[in-house]
């Protein structure tokens, strides 16, 4: 009888049968109760049973496990513990023939490996709570033992959302200990990690992190918080910067400009993190900052670039505001009178009612007082006092937000005269022939002011209605012009420069600045036309004074930036002496801050970028080794690509060139030069001066590019 048998190890829940071959078979299986499946080779008598032989220590003991009477596989074997069991089947026919039993040492035709353990499995690396940026190449490190590993046991999961669901990220890798896996990018802030391992049996270990690793893929948040003035160059800039992704700051950078933002700085890290940082400077101004900040995987907010606007702006002011007495400059006034103290005072960061005023009547000994906490108006109607001294003196004081004061005083003493004269008559006999001319008293002599030449007003004369009359009836004499309308009007005599009828302005604006002192508009059309007429000095009273009653019209600034501009040229242009160049700085950057103002109420104006670059480059010929050609340059470039008029754009390419020059760098400046030609036209003599120039930068520099 042929003996061989092929058994087949079934699982019994899954009912499927496994073939195995009889020599060489090994099965994992994880459950102890299964079916095994046999064959037997008929011959003639028939088969009347066949026994099922199994031993657990490889063929040494077998011990018989059931005889199947009916002879229909398989065979129900349940093993009692975990382990490793071998199989023979013996079969017996009808004719009594039988095969041989197993004795020891009879291999075992099919083996079956018995495994209802899970693997074991531990993370070592990460165990949660940690922070990585996203994108991070994570080092995942775990120890899993089982008996019946295969070759790539190993899954490893990733869940967003508490373990409800899992996204595969490494899957099928060898049992090594270790891996790398990409992180997402920032999806989620938080992930629960699961290293799972099967074993052939088909048994599933696991292990998660306790808590979420965390991915941070949010740069911090930081603001800027202040000083906006500060009285000394050394102060602290307090901001607040938090790092909202759960990583923790890193570090904290503060960067500065002194340039409006233009070019940028970087200042210093902050060591312990925490508001406030210390900055120091040698000298005041306006300072630009701007707060960076980095966490500790990386996430940073931007770094400022050329161009980028400060998030602050702080004024080191340790200057006292600028203060002029305009009145009570000499003179004679009676006691009891109203008198009006005029002044002018002008600062960045002024108080809001910084004005007060005294009075002396003994040429300084004491001072008294007239008023304080004013608003700064510039006028203030005072009684004088009924007193007489020819020592008086009126002082203004004004003072800014930081606490800095200044004051002006009456240039030299006034009259206060309370008595009134005596006199008595007497005869003179001798005979005059000289006419005696008197005024009459009702006639009063006044200095003649000039004004505009309007037609006669003729008033209509009324008639009873109960008379009919042949008189044709006067028309209704028209309303006066409004001072709005007034200056409308000299408005637009000035930009026409229409010098007809700019004869006439001047006398319009007097004439609505007598009525009303305190229109800005009316000083600032003066100070137009003054500017117009080249008489710098009442240009620059008029529009300083506009600019304290107007402060948010960028055109009074740029007017009486162009005055000081100006101003600066004529000083530097008189002499050398130390005081003419000193005047001549002081009034280059008065111009220069006067357009910056403007700029920054109106910045969309081409005139404001041109007088802005002249003013940089004049203030960077009387005072080298500052940031103003830098500056100039920019300003002109804003001025060429906004402007409209030919003529500012070859005036802005001209000064440009004459700033590159300066800078060494001659290529571009024969380049602008040629520009400028060719915008003011080769046969003007602004566009003759730039082509010599070209020329000469070209022989200077041998006819090449240098």
């Amino acid at each position: 009888m042929n003996g061989k048998i092929l058994c087949q190890l079934i699982a019994v829940f899954l009912l499927a049968a496994v073939t195995v071959q009889a020599e060489t078979a090994r099965k994992v299986i994880g459950q102890r109760r299964f079916n095994v499946s046999y064959t037997v080779d008929e011959n003639l008598a028939g088969i009347s049973s066949v026994e099922l032989w199994y031993t657990t220590d490889n063929g040494q003991t077998w011990k018989l496990w059931g005889r199947d009477e009916d002879r229909t596989p398989p065979i129900l074997f349940e093993a009692p513990e975990d382990g490793t069991y071998g199989f023979i089947t013996v079969a017996t026919d009808n004719a009594g023939n039988r095969e041989a039993t197993p004795a020891a040492g009879t291999k075992p035709e099919a083996v079956a490996v018995v495994d209802t353990q899970a693997p074991l499995v531990k993370i070592e690396s990460p165990m949660g709570g940690q922070v990585f940026g996203p994108g991070t190449n994570l080092e995942v490190r775990w120890v899993a033992s089982d008996a019946n590993l295969g070759d790539k046991p190993v899954d490893i999961m990733l869940s967003s959302d508490g373990g409800n669901t899992w996204a595969t990220v490494a899957q099928g890798i060898p049992n090594t200990g270790s891996t790398i896996i990409p992180l997402p990018g920032a999806a989620a802030e938080q992930y629960l990690l699961k290293v799972v391992v099967r074993d052939l049996a088909g048994n599933v270990g696991q292990a998660l992190t306790p808590v979420p690793i965390v991915l941070d893929g949010r740069a911090p948040r930081v603001k800027l918080l202040g000083p906006k003035v500060s009285p000394i160059s050394t102060f602290n800039v307090t901001y607040e910067a938090e790092d909202i992704g759960g990583a923790g700051l890193a570090e904290v950078d503060l960067w500065y400009t002194t340039d409006g933002g233009l070019s940028w700085n970087l200042y210093g890290k902050d060591a312990d993190l925490t508001s406030p940082m210390e900055f120091h400077v040698e000298r005041g101004g306006s300072y630009g900052f701007f707060l960076q900040a980095k966490d500790r995987v990386g996430n940073s907010t931007i770094a400022p670039k050329p161009g980028t606007r400060p998030e602050l702006v702080t004024v080191i002011d340790n200057q006292g505001p600028s203060v002029e007495l305009l009145s009570m400059n000499g003179g004679a006034f009676r006691g009891g009178d109203a008198q009006e103290i005029r002044w002018r005072a002008v600062d960045d960061n002024m108080a809001d009612r910084p004005i007060t005023i005294d009075y002396t009547i003994d040429g300084g000994v004491t001072w008294l007082p007239i008023a304080k906490d004013e608003p700064n108006d510039g006028s203030y109607s005072w009684t004088a006092p009924k007193a007489n001294t020819n020592k008086a003196f009126v002082r203004v004081t004004a003072v800014d937000q930081l606490g800095n004061t200044a004051s002006a005083t009456s240039k030299v003493p006034f009259i206060i005269d309370s008595v009134a004269p005596k006199s008595r008559v007497t005869f003179d006999l001798t005979v005059s022939n000289v006419p005696v001319i008197m005024t009459p008293p009702e006639t009063p002599v006044v200095a003649p002011v000039t004004m505009p030449v309007k037609p006669p007003v003729t008033t209509p004369v009324a008639t009873p209605a109960t008379e009919p009359s042949n008189v044709t009836a006067v028309p209704a004499v028209p309303a006066a012009p409004s001072a709005d309308e007034e200056l409308d009007k000299v408005e637009k005599w000035l930009s026409l420069r229409d010098d007809e009828k700019l004869a006439q302005a001047l006398g319009v604006l007097d004439s609505i600045l007598l009525k009303d002192p305190q229109n800005g508009r009316a000083y600032a059309l003066r100070g137009w036309y003054y500017l117009g007429k080249k008489s710098y000095n009442e240009a620059k009273d008029d529009l300083e004074r506009a600019a304290s009653l107007r402060p948010q019209d960028g055109n009074v600034y740029l007017l009486l930036g162009r005055v000081y501009f100006t101003r600066s040229r004529d000083m530097s242009a008189k002499g050398r002496s130390p005081e003419d160049k000193a005047r001549a700085v002081d009034e280059a950057t008065l111009a220069v801050g006067c357009l910056e103002k403007a700029l920054s109420l109106a910045p969309e104006l081409a005139e404001e970028y041109l007088w802005s670059g002249l003013a940089n480059a004049n203030l960077a010929d009387l005072r080298p080794g500052g940031q103003e050609r830098a500056i100039a340059v920019s300003r002109l470039t804003s001025a060429i690509d906004k402007s409209k008029s030919t003529h500012d754009i070859g005036v802005a390419y001209f000064w440009r060139a004459m700033t590159e020059q300066k800078m060494g760098e001659m290529t571009k400046a024969i380049e602008d030069f040629d520009r400028a030609t060719d915008s003011l036209g080769p046969a003007t003599k602004e566009g003759e001066d730039a082509a010599k120039r070209a020329t000469d930068l070209r022989k200077k520099t041998g006819g090449r590019n240098p």
